[in-house]
């Protein structure tokens, strides 16, 4: 079976999201495609193409590789020669990333990356070899003491902006970022080792970040380090599979290690962390387009209300009448479950801050790209301490009652107004105490994470800076299928059910995909649940025929429910025609109680009425009024619609009129469609035309009508109502009132 196929096919993980744009300049796209599939001789052969390459590299490159084939020709045995192959392929990427590199800065000499290489040729000269002296200076000093910053912010620009580092910047950093005194610097270090990895892959990048959580003692920063290295494995996932499948493997082991080390289920965190991180476009986009226009419309209503009286505010609040005391206190409600809402969407570790905070972003003191990845330090010459201190006070109202980033600390530390903030806020709560800090129930190491994740998304999505930088959140990739989480002991059974409910609930459903196929692949895991699921990720991807599939394994595993009868009901229109659709929702009739058939007899009675079988279609709809009695007046109306409708065509007017009328008995005036094809109904008994129309123009004009009413007039054709006649009652419904 084609499911079968799908299910265990040979590709488990998803490719990349990174476009080869991305990850070199157009130029350089074939030798890198050609180099990541092993075609080294046609790179070599090529290569002096590229003015831009450094003749000497490529010159010990080619007698390398003309020995290597001449050896092979000759039938030697090299047990090395695998190596020696995936070494040069290494070596040529670095060739061709310099060119890359050179390419980039040529095209846009006046981007962040240009003008920090500019600046730092001025502090340094032309060698820039000059991160070992930085980190020296930076050892010797500490984060209290004058200069302490400069060398941190230079350090940073150093790293994010070598495009490979050195043997010796390797060494001098892992001295750092091993240092038990230097927290700070380490967290702000592994924000340069991710920015510039993120544009250019460098080994050595990767192996400190992987360094750092085998040996640094700062869980803060290996908590970054974590997220940043499951990133970047995406984000180089070609490369690394192609060249460094040893690397590959050091990273898999580590974390394996760490897991069996450690109760705190670290991976799963730092994963949760990032999808977090992602979550925040959308909630930033709800609360932009419905939330702030809701409560500024609800502001408003307030406003006018409080403005329409004499005196002051105070005066004016007693001075309302018990009308406008009860406009106000409706007012006051719709405005706190607007924010209710709101916080019901959110998760508990949504990134809610972002919201406050995104426009404080232009301040002068973001201008540096060091700015986004600093952990938060009062010491810090940006910072006033009287502001630091009154910012601690505060923190609990303004961010209400959650813990913010490093980021969002600075966006109001740096204020030059934030003096007046202060004075706000005390006249606010007018001598009541202030709220307790929030106490996070968060690790350090988790704590990390999130400062870095929620840091590296506000540089990337807020920051001028990062304009021609490579996006990391804009694709929101799929770490899980990365490199170094394919693992299968890496993840426990009940691990991927807790990600894959946690990615549901943030509405991340194409993610689950692969995080199903892993539970059914790896613990032969087979649930309706499971099934329908994956069969919810294909009707996204409009793969409709393996989504039927789907749901029919799921009816197997815990047999016909009513929703899952419907859904395949729906697929089956389309792929396999009305005739097979009814003959499975008479299936489903036969095997559901009563009380669970009434969707499935609607469905019934649209069918037959839409493939023009109406004495079957009202026998349907009979059994579904007898099945939804009691049921809501809105799903009652649409099935009286539909009987009105099949009556109509029946040519029994009278009965239509009995029915309908017995409903309004019931349920209170006709409105919406009901009022409209009541109209028509009037119409085919020969009744007023003038007051049809007059009461289907009213029902119109208050603006709840689905149907379309040129369809429904058009069913008085069967009434011997001419085609000119149709025409000008549609018109006259449609008119204005010219009585």
């Amino acid at each position: 079976m084609e499911l079968d196929k799908w299910l265990n096919q040979e590709e488990l993980f998803t490719e990349s999201e990174y476009s080869t744009e991305e990850l070199i300049s157009d130029q350089l796209a074939w030798y890198e495609e050609q180099t990541r599939v092993g075609h080294y001789g046609l790179v070599l052969e090529a290569m002096p193409a590229l003015n831009m390459v450094d003749k000497e590299r490529y010159k010990q490159l080619q007698t390398t590789y003309d020995l290597l084939v001449d050896y092979y020709l000759k039938g030697s045995v090299d047990p090395d020669r695998a190596s020696i192959l995936t070494e040069i392929g290494r070596e040529i990427m670095r060739i061709l990333r310099a060119a890359d590199h050179k390419i980039k800065l040529d095209k846009e000499p006046f981007g962040v990356r240009y003008d920090t290489l500019t600046r730092l040729e001025q502090s340094f000269g032309d060698g820039l070899d000059k991160i070992p002296d930085t980190i020296g200076l930076l050892l010797r000093s500490n984060e209290e003491e004058s200069g302490y910053f400069d060398h941190l912010e230079e350090l940073f620009d150093l790293v994010w902006t070598k495009v490979e580092l050195t043997e010796d910047d390797s060494l001098a950093l892992q001295a750092l970022m091993t240092n038990g005194g230097h927290q700070l610097a380490t967290q702000a270090i592994v924000g340069a080792l991710f920015v510039g990895a993120m544009e250019f892959f460098d080994l050595r990048k990767l192996r400190l970040l992987l360094m750092t959580l085998e040996e640094s003692p700062h869980e803060r920063t290996i908590g970054a380090a974590l997220v940043a290295l499951l990133m970047l494995g995406r984000r180089h996932q070609d490369e690394l599979e192609a060249l460094h499948s040893d690397f590959i493997g050091q990273v898999t082991n580590h974390l394996l290690q760490r897991s069996m080390d450690t109760d705190e289920r670290q991976l799963l965190l730092a994963i949760r962390t990032i999808y977090t991180a992602y979550q925040t476009t959308s909630l930033h986009q709800l609360f932009k387009e419905r939330v702030l226009p809701e409560l500024a419309n609800l502001s408003q209503r307030m406003q006018q209300l409080l403005n329409s009286g004499t005196g002051d505010l105070a005066q004016r609040m007693q001075e309302l009448s018990h009308e406008e005391s009860e406009e106000m206190y409706e007012i006051s409600g719709l405005m706190e479950s607007t924010q209710r809402d709101f916080q019901n969407i959110i998760s508990q570790d949504s990134d809610v801050a972002f919201h406050m905070t995104a426009q404080m972003k232009v301040h002068p003191f973001f201008n540096k790209v060091s700015h986004w990845f600093l952990p938060y330090s009062k010491h810090h010459p940006s910072v006033d301490r009287d502001a630091a201190t009154s910012l601690e006070e505060l923190i609990p109202v303004l961010f209400q009652g959650h813990v913010p980033c490093s980021s969002d600390l600075y966006s109001f530390a740096v204020l030059d107004s934030f003096g007046m903030i202060r004075q706000q806020i005390q006249q606010q709560l007018d001598g009541m105490p202030l709220p307790e800090p929030a106490v996070s129930n968060k690790s350090s190491l988790e704590q990390g994470m999130r400062d870095f994740a929620f840091g590296a998304y506000r540089f990337y999505t807020l920051s001028m800076l990062a304009g021609e930088l490579v996006n990391p959140f804009e694709d929101e990739p799929m770490v899980m299928d990365g490199p170094f989480t394919r693992d299968q002991l890496l993840f426990a059974e009940d691990d991927l059910e807790e990600l894959v409910g946690f990615l549901k609930q943030i509405r991340f459903y194409l993610h689950t995909e692969g995080l199903y196929l892993r539970l059914y692949r790896f613990y032969d895991h087979s649930s309706a649940d499971l099934w329908r699921s994956l069969s919810a990720t294909r009707l996204i991807l409009k793969d409709d025929e393996l989504a039927l599939e789907l749901l029919l394994r799921a009816v197997e595993v815990e047999g016909i429910t009513p929703i899952t009868a419907k859904k395949i009901g729906e697929l089956k229109i389309d792929l396999e025609g009305v005739e097979s659709v009814l003959e499975w929702i008479e299936r489903c009739e036969a095997s559901l109680p009563s009380q669970d058939q009434l969707e499935l007899v609607q469905q019934r009675a649209l069918l037959l009425y839409e493939q023009q079988e109406y004495e079957p279609a009202l026998s349907a709809v009979h059994k579904a009024l007898y099945l939804g009695e009691g049921a809501e007046v809105s799903e009652t109306g649409a099935t009286m619609l539909l009987m009105a409708k099949i009556l109509l065509h029946l040519m029994r007017p009278e009965e239509a009129k009995r029915q309908l009328d017995h409903f309004a008995e019931k349920y209170g005036a006709l409105e919406g469609d009901l009022s409209l094809v009541s109209g028509v109904i009037r119409m085919a008994m020969g009744q007023s035309t003038q007051e049809a129309v007059r009461q289907m123009r009213q029902t119109i004009k208050e603006g709840r009508v689905r149907e379309d009413v040129e369809s429904l007039i058009s069913l008085l054709s069967i009434y011997d109502f001419a085609p000119w006649e149709l025409a000008l009652l549609t018109d006259l419904v449609y008119a204005e009132d010219t009585e």
